[in-house]
């Protein structure tokens, strides 16, 4: 997104986050998540029943925005993508802030994995990650393709964490490659 809204006026760049936005939340919403807050250009959901709901919704956004040419009157030149991180665990939903000013949020080690997990799409060069721990609570793990991608330890984490890769929502070409 950074090399995006660098060719981009401000008015444009605007137009082209929230069109972005309304394309995705609607996967999220349809597969039972809730939208707990915009980071940029990314989102935090929350997917309460199972995380087969959040693997179900991840794909198909790959599956949307791969076919993007036109976002908020912007023409991409090249297919758009982006990363997400699955993870699952305890977390706290609440009001933050001040008096002055409170938002609804989440606080948990749960949260920060995640965020770790998404920033590993680059590294790997993947589209969606999930961890061990959102893997073993799916309800038929087979239902999906994935992949290890082994072990990793991520920043601000003691322990090791082992993650793999969907590949739902990958072209056969991109698949077979991988």
């Amino acid at each position: 997104y950074t090399s995006l809204s660098e060719t981009m006026s401000p008015k444009t760049n605007f137009a082209f986050i929230n069109a972005y936005l309304g394309r995705v939340v609607q996967f999220i919403e349809r597969d039972g998540g809730l939208v707990n807050q915009y980071l940029g250009d990314g989102i935090l959901a929350l997917f309460m029943d199972s995380p087969d709901d959040a693997v179900k919704a991840a794909i198909k956004i790959q599956q949307d925005i791969s076919q993007v040419t036109e976002l908020g009157g912007f023409q991409l030149t090249s297919t758009l993508r982006n990363g997400i991180g699955i993870h699952s665990g305890p977390l706290i939903l609440g009001m933050l802030g001040t008096a002055q000013r409170m938002s609804p949020g989440v606080i948990s080690d749960t949260v920060n994995t995640a965020s770790r997990i998404e920033g590993l799409t680059k590294f790997f060069g993947a589209q969606i990650i999930i961890s061990e721990s959102s893997l073993s609570q799916l309800k038929d793990s087979k239902q999906f393709e994935y992949r290890s991608l082994g072990k990793v330890q991520v920043k601000g984490k003691q322990d090791v964490l082992r993650i793999y890769e969907i590949l739902d929502g990958l072209t056969e070409e991109q698949k077979n490659a991988k």
